[in-house]
This record gives C-alpha cells, structure tokens and sequence, in this order.
C-alpha cells in the first residue's frame, strides 16, 4: 500500500464515522443555533452595537468559528479511544510511515469539522445574511487551514492522555479562553491592552476575522493577513502531530 493511500484509507475511516452518527451532526447544528438565539437575539438587543449592522451579524463568523473549533476538538477524543481499542497500535506497527498516518487522520478530522463549519454557514439566514456562493469558495481555505490546525493540536494533546476525563479537563482548559478572545463576541477596538494581546496570540481570531471579512466585510485585519496566520498556525500544529505520532510508543 502506498502512503497515499494509507492516507486516504484513514480519510476515509473518519469520514465514515462521521456520516454513521446522524445524531451526532444535529447536535453539532442545534448548539450554534442556540448561541446565536440566546447572544444574537438575547444579548444582542440589549446591545447598542452602532456597527453599521446588527450584533447577531457580528458574532454570526464567530459562531461560524465556533462550530469548527468544539468539533475539532473533540476529534482528538478518537484518538484515546483508538487507543483503548487498540487500532492507534495497529496503526504504528503497520508498514507505513507514521508521517502518513498522521496526516490522514488529521486530514479527516479536519474535513469534519469544515463540513459542519459549512453546514452552519448555510444558516446565515437565521440573522438576516445571505451567502453567495463566491463568499463559500473565498471562506473555504481559511476555513479548512482553522480546521487543519484545531484538529493537529487536539490529537498532539489526545496523543498524552490516557483518558477521556483528562483530555475533556485540558480541553476545556483551552478551548474556552482560544473561543472567548477570539474576538467571536466583540470588536477589538477599546479593550484592554492585555486583552489585545491575547486576543492577537489567539489563532482563533485569524481565523474569525477572516470570515467575518468575507461574511459581512468588515474586520481587523486584511483578509491576506488571515490566510497567512490561520496558515501557519495549520502548519505549526501539522508538523507538531506528525513529530508526535513519530514519537508515541
């Protein structure tokens, strides 16, 4: 077997997986459904935004980000239980590079959680956006490259533990503040200085501003500086899972 196709093969598992468990998706649709009703509707008219828009248009990129990165996230949960189940072990003593067998399962995480990011971006009606297809093929990349980079970081972290509980604490640990200074739910101007500087470490916010950009057209950033960001930030957390799976015993 070739290491393309140790690749796909592995693209392929993850892709099964995820259209198996229907139940799985819905839910993943209904919680970005319930953040824009409860902050775009809810905290929203309580807002005096004075954006040029509403404030459900405003965190609708955020919720955008969002969905990507608690499903990508929660994509490194299959490591452990590849683990416990023995396939990740299979997998290592397999005559194939480790450096494609990371690649693949990335790979399908990643084009996971970009499906379910763009199942929500198909939403945008709900808070009055229309999305043409011009603004999904400029979104994509960055979209994919957010996805690319959650997905590595969550199995470079799910490759350390040996237990479900313990990656939910890291996780959670992580995920939270990566989302809330991700500019999801505020502009970046008038904050606090340290605040700034979070929110400018933050990966997540490249990648919201980017689609906030093309979403609604407005942003921080200039839509190449989101490229270049949420790319590296892929490639660094890529090159991390690969030297990791090279690493595991």
């Amino acid at each position: 077997m070739s290491e393309v196709e140790v690749v796909y093969a592995l693209w392929k598992r993850e892709a099964i997986k995820w259209f198996r468990e229907p139940q799985r998706i819905i839910a993943s649709i209904a919680q970005p459904i319930i953040w824009l009703l409860i902050f775009g509707y809810g905290l929203g008219s309580a807002v005096s935004f004075g954006q040029g828009f509403d404030y459900k248009e405003f965190i609708f990129p955020g919720i955008v980000g969002m969905s990507i990165l608690f499903n990508g996230i929660f994509f490194g949960v299959s490591l452990i239980w590849d683990r416990q189940f023995g396939f990740l072990k299979e997998v290592l003593v397999a005559p194939v590079s480790r450096t494609s067998a990371a690649l693949g399962k990335s790979l399908g995480g990643a084009t996971m959680a970009l499906f379910q990011g763009i199942i929500v971006l198909l939403i945008s009606f709900l808070v009055g956006i229309n999305i043409t297809l011009s603004m999904i093929v400029q979104a994509l990349p960055i979209m994919f490259l957010l996805s690319l980079g959650i997905v590595s970081m969550a199995l470079v972290v799910g490759s350390y533990m040996k237990s479900m509980e313990g990656f939910q604490v890291v996780m959670t640990f992580l995920v939270m503040p990566m989302f809330l200074f991700s500019g999801a739910f505020f502009p970046f101007n008038n904050i606090p200085n340290w605040m700034n500087l979070l929110v400018h470490i933050d990966p997540i916010t490249y990648g919201v501003d980017g689609i906030r950009n093309i979403v609604i057209g407005t942003s921080t950033f200039t839509l190449v500086e989101s490229y270049l960001a949420t790319a590296a930030f892929a490639i660094l957390m890529l090159a991390v899972c690969i030297w990791r799976f090279k690493n595991i015993q």
